[in-house]
């Protein structure tokens, strides 16, 4: 209910509508590929294929996270460093933890429990040329995001609202606050 207020006093002044409520479907974990945006005001994240308004805040769309230049110097540094005579075995720690030495190395920024960490490395080494480094990279960042848990800010519709966290009931409670004295005061 507090999402769907804050969207109608924030969508005042847009020019065309982006739709707030993320589905419990869209919400679905489907892979790597399916993008987690974040809202840098409140730091909700949610899955979105398309632009979308933060469903904790509804104030701004959500941003996929990229590697910057120099994240992505440091983390083709990590890739360097591998032998391209390996292939990825998840079975086969050394080589996992061998990349994960040089990830904290290289690249000390990156978070193994990140999933939006996790998937912005992917990203970045999907964009780069075809190279065994970069495959053995990719199949990493695939197994690592598998393997991790969505952070406690993923947005989840069927949350209970007892849980959410409270910066986001305080925005709420705070638009309720706007959106009365908006109301109450003649224009």
């Amino acid at each position: 209910m507090q999402a769907i207020q804050a969207t109608a006093i924030t969508q005042i002044s847009i020019e065309h509508y982006v739709p707030v409520m993320p589905t419990e479907e869209s919400q679905a974990d489907k892979g790597i590929d399916h993008p987690i945006v974040f809202c840098w005001d409140c730091d909700t994240e949610w899955r979105s294929y398309e632009m979308s308004r933060c469903p904790g805040c509804a104030r701004h769309c959500g941003e996929q996270r990229e590697l910057d230049e120099e994240e992505m110097w440091d983390l083709m540094e990590a890739v360097s460093y591998l032998d391209e005579r390996k292939t990825f075995d998840y079975d086969k720690e050394y080589d996992t933890w061998e990349f994960h030495l040089l990830l904290e190395k290289h690249a000390p920024w990156y978070d193994m429990n990140s999933r939006i960490s996790i998937q912005a490395c992917y990203l970045a080494l999907q964009k780069r040329d075809p190279h065994p480094k970069v495959a053995f990279a990719i199949a990493f960042f695939r197994a690592e995001y598998d393997e991790a848990m969505d952070s406690e800010m993923m947005y989840d519709p069927n949350r209970d609202p007892e849980e959410v966290p409270a910066h986001i009931v305080a925005w709420g409670e705070y638009l309720d606050r706007v959106k009365q004295a908006s109301s109450a005061s003649p224009l």
